[in-house]
């Protein structure tokens, strides 16, 4: 037995003997492993019963400082909050997939007064209805146009019930009824919403029950036309259904799943057969963590997972591999057939298609760990030489680059963009809009830039880059390693310069520059990553400056004063939509009619001379 502090003894004394699901917590309170089991007790007490055999388990148990755990009702409520906790919190001893495919799923803005569905491929908690995910994206494309056809809910992805829309192309033609510039029978929408849920929910057979009610009613009424609309929709829900049976119980529709592994490499891929025909196929990706993983248990948890969170699932699964009963894999199928109403086998083909799609598999995956493989060399190979080429006291495995623009001084705005190991990041991009100057200063605007930047890094204890590339020559260079130097910051420094493409590294020989061949790699590398950044700035620039000049001309408008200028600003973001914009519209904002034809007239007048563009 484990020698265990007092705390955990009495933690693990009173586990319920239920099914659930267990986290183990580190002496920092963070989550490192969550488990599931059908008698807690007895599964969470196994871990410290005896010295594990495991390398992993024992470094697991060794930094257990907490156990919390959940009763669930049953072993798959059980495995399904497993999952989700995995997935939002990451926990470093679980097995956790870098998945190449995000999984679709249909929004139903059901939070909304006027609710209207959108193929989205992120879960957020925002009072929204999700259904799925879907593993074929062409079936939620045929579900989204079945909707669209259908059902009149608002095209427009926001929210219409202030109604300060405009009659559309979609009302025109009669697929919405326009909530968002007139008042509907909310009550009638409200019907259609909830007949877009049943279809969502699978509840084909109650969706044709009540559209039959409503075409025999259309047909006692004499609206022949509306009850031939009514019977084409079930008609093609009748279709729909008829494919989902063929997804969940043709012969001819199943997986193919083969996984293989080079150095602490692990690579699965996937091929989804659906009446007959390969309609999909993706890759998962997984770093193998501590030595005595094995493929076998990688491979059953990457199953659970998948099978778990997608909505249209086979019947059948086909591995290069057999799966150990000692993986439990028993209660998960019994499990699968609560969860999706049917039940799932297993089989590793011999012979036939299912054994030449399972050879494909085989030979893909084989093929993508060595192209992967030898990707991170030739990436690593680059990163190693802009070490030694540089002389920097680290590899770059992080650069962050900075780059100024402005005309004449007029919207200064910098922007810093970000490669990571070799490769573009744009989510940690950033841009900034200059405040300490408005003459052209390049160096101050570079100070400030920088200042920024690392204060915040500062404050948030933040981790730094390997590298910082400067966009420009010795001046802009210098003016950064001050503002680093005034926080106390030691960070590698350096600036390509555009005229001769020069590279000087702060602290070398400064002014003598490192000049490589206009072929090399590491130039190359440092060119790619400024003018990233010098078109992020340019960009930026842009904006601002169209916006600016939006402002300018707004202030020749008779009527149109600071007041109105700001709200017409905030309501519209261009000329051009101010242009599209009804007068009525233009009103509302509070601004008088006679101003209102003022300022179309003046805007249309400046777009004719070339002075302002749509």
């Amino acid at each position: 037995m484990i020698s265990l502090d007092t705390n955990l003894k009495a933690i693990l004394m009173n586990l319920p003997e239920l099914s659930g699901v267990y986290q183990f917590y580190d002496d920092s309170n963070e989550i490192i492993y969550i488990g599931k089991s059908r008698n807690l007790k007895k599964r969470v007490g196994s871990y410290f019963q005896k010295t594990p055999d495991s390398p992993r388990i024992a470094l697991l148990v060794k930094n257990v400082f907490d156990i919390q755990f959940t009763v669930t009702n049953s072993e798959t409520e059980a495995l399904m909050l497993e999952i989700n906790l995995i997935k939002r919190h990451s926990p470093r001893f679980n097995v956790l997939f870098k998945d190449g495919k995000s999984y679709p799923y249909i929004k139903l803005h059901s939070q909304l007064p006027f609710a209207y569905v959108e193929k989205v491929r992120e879960v957020n908690n925002d009072g929204a209805t999700y259904f799925g995910p879907f593993v074929q994206e062409g079936k939620v494309n045929r579900i989204m146009r079945f909707i669209d056809r259908h059902y009149k809910l608002v095209k427009c992805q926001k929210d219409v019930s202030d109604r300060k829309g405009k009659a559309c192309l979609d009302y025109q033609i009669g697929r919405c009824d326009g909530p968002c510039f007139q008042e509907i029978n909310e009550h009638l929408y409200d019907d259609e919403v909830l007949e877009v849920k049943n279809l969502l929910n699978g509840r084909y057979l109650d969706l044709k029950r009540r559209l039959t009610d409503k075409m025999m009613e259309c047909s006692q009424q004499l609206a022949f036309e509306n009850a031939g609309k009514i019977r084409d929709q079930i008609r093609a829900i009748t279709i729909l259904e008829q494919e989902q049976d063929a997804i969940s119980s043709d012969d001819h529709s199943y997986d193919v799943i083969a996984i293989d592994q080079l150095d602490s490499n692990v690579l699965i891929q996937h091929l989804i057969i659906r009446t007959g025909k390969i309609v999909e196929q993706f890759k998962v990706r997984y770093e193998i963590q501590y030595e005595d993983q094995n493929l076998h248990e990688i491979l059953f948890e990457y199953i659970k997972i998948h099978y778990t969170q997608v909505k249209d699932s086979p019947n059948q699964i086909n591995l290069d591999r057999s799966l150990s009963q000692e993986l439990d894999l028993e209660n998960f199928l019994n499990q699968f057939k609560e969860l999706h109403g049917h039940k799932l086998d297993i089989h590793m083909p011999q012979r036939g298609r299912k054994k030449r799609l399972l050879d494909l598999a085989i030979k893909n995956v084989s093929e993508s760990l060595k192209a992967d493989l030898q990707k991170k060399d030739r990436i690593g190979t680059l990163l190693s030489k802009t070490y030694e080429l540089l002389k920097l006291p680290k590899v770059p495995y992080r650069i962050e680059c900075f780059d100024i623009s402005n005309i004449q001084g007029s919207e200064p705005v910098a922007s810093m963009v970000v490669a990571v190991n070799g490769k573009m990041e744009k989510k940690l991009y950033r841009q900034y809009k200059i405040r300490g100057k408005s003459t052209p200063d390049d160096f101050a605007m570079m100070k400030e830039a920088v200042s920024r930047r690392y204060t915040r890094l500062i404050q948030e204890d933040s981790p730094f880059p390997d590298l910082i590339l400067i966009d420009g020559g010795l001046g802009q260079l210098n003016s950064a390693a001050q503002v680093l130097k005034e926080l106390g910051v030691n960070i590698p420094l350096a600036s390509l310069a555009k005229k001769e493409e020069l590279i000087f590294v702060y602290g070398s020989d400064i002014n003598k520059g490192v000049q490589l061949g206009a072929d090399n790699a590491v130039r190359l590398f440092f060119q790619t990553i400024r003018d990233e950044a010098h078109r992020f700035a340019i960009t930026y620039h842009r904006k601002l400056r169209k916006k600016r000049t939006l402002h300018s001309i707004l202030e020749d408008v008779p009527g149109i004063g600071p007041t109105r200028r700001k709200k017409l600003l905030r309501q519209f973001r261009s000329a051009k939509m101010i242009l599209e914009a009804s007068i009525d519209e233009i009103i509302s904002l509070g601004i008088p009619e006679e101003s209102a034809q003022n300022l179309i007239i003046h805007l249309k007048e400046q777009v004719l001379s070339g002075k302002l563009t749509r």
